[in-house]
């Protein structure tokens, strides 16, 4: 594949709201690479909606996956 060719890589539906354990299936990353990722800005922040449930838009996760695959995100 070339610098030209992108690769389009859809992890999950458009406009759902995924929870960690569903993100750390699909990607098989670490709860702790995906936090120092977020941390660090190389990862999409959760939304908070109280002091235990975070969520990731769908969108953000797709974005970062097709950019990751690309070559586009660094990775630890």
């Amino acid at each position: 594949m070339t610098q030209v060719e992108k690769r389009r890589e859809i992890l999950f539906e458009s406009g759902e709201l995924l929870t960690l354990d569903e993100i750390l299936e699909k990607t098989k990353f670490s709860k702790t690479y995906i936090y120092a990722s977020m941390k660090n800005g190389r990862f999409p922040r959760s939304i908070k909606f109280s002091t235990k449930t975070v969520r990731w838009p769908s969108d953000d996760v797709n974005k970062w996956f097709e950019a990751f695959i690309n070559g586009c995100a660094p990775a630890e």
